[in-house]
């Protein structure tokens, strides 16, 4: 699903602006897309490697980006 259907770019880029100028700690993880590096781009953001499981099985590379202010 698109960024824009579930934050359209207002009200993101206002998040965005209010997180990079506030005092308090802010930490999230979203899924790695060219979309969201865009509208948090004032903050700090670091590719991370995660792995999803189900079982023993099945487990597959999933590209996350952690971003912080």
């Amino acid at each position: 699903m698109p960024l824009s259907r579930l934050c359209p770019p207002d009200k993101c880029n206002r998040v965005d602006k209010q997180v990079a100028d506030s005092e308090a700690k802010f930490i999230l993880l979203l899924n790695d897309n060219p979309e969201i590096r865009h509208v948090f781009a004032a903050l700090k953001i670091r590719s991370v490697a995660t792995r999803y499981s189900l079982g023993a099985a099945a487990d597959w590379p999933v590209p996350k980006l952690l971003i912080r202010n």
